[in-house]
């Protein structure tokens, strides 16, 4: 981990952004979290929000490769408060705002976080978005990881926590 250098991955929700949709959902949940789906009687929290600093809680990669898992849980998760089924049948997306022709269901923290929809410690948001935009959105974090080099999380290694790459997610 270079201390000098703050990983972080940019979306924009200018009205030409190719992934607009997906950053106003990322804001919204940064900026109001309680406004968010599935709903909570709680405060709830996301992590990865850049600041310019280390100082908030980032974000972890995970892989196909090494956490099929993990990352299926979090698309059942979501899939499930997308639907309102399930733990999430009085939390989840009414059904006026649940995806239609042309939408996908969009969760963040991304599937491909331990953050994710089914981390014990951390909330998270679905909304339905466009789909073109979804899958913009889906190519800049594949390709964020790539020309970043964000690694996939190791839990064997001495100090998890410390030792395994962390971004974060701006959203302008």
């Amino acid at each position: 981990m270079f201390l000098e250098a703050v990983p972080f991955l940019a979306y924009s929700t200018a009205t030409d952004s190719p992934n607009k949709g997906v950053a106003q959902h990322i804001k919204d949940a940064f900026a109001s979290p309680n406004s968010t789906y599935p709903s909570s009687g709680t405060l709830k929290k996301f992590p990865g929000e850049y600041d310019g600093t280390w100082g908030n809680e980032g974000l972890h990669r995970l892989t196909e490769s090494l956490h099929l898992s993990v990352m299926n849980t979090n698309t059942a998760h979501k899939d499930a408060a997308c639907s309102s089924t399930g733990e999430y049948a009085t939390t989840g997306l009414p059904s006026i705002l649940r995806p239609t022709l042309g939408q996908d269901r969009d969760e963040y923290s991304f599937r491909s976080t331990l953050e994710g929809a089914a981390s014990p410690n951390w909330d998270f948001s679905v909304r339905a978005v466009d789909t073109t935009q979804n899958q913009s959105a889906g190519g800049s974090l594949s390709g964020f990881y790539g020309t970043d080099r964000v690694l996939a999380w190791d839990p064997t290694l001495p100090f998890p926590d410390d030792s395994n790459d962390t971004f974060y997610v701006r959203v302008t």
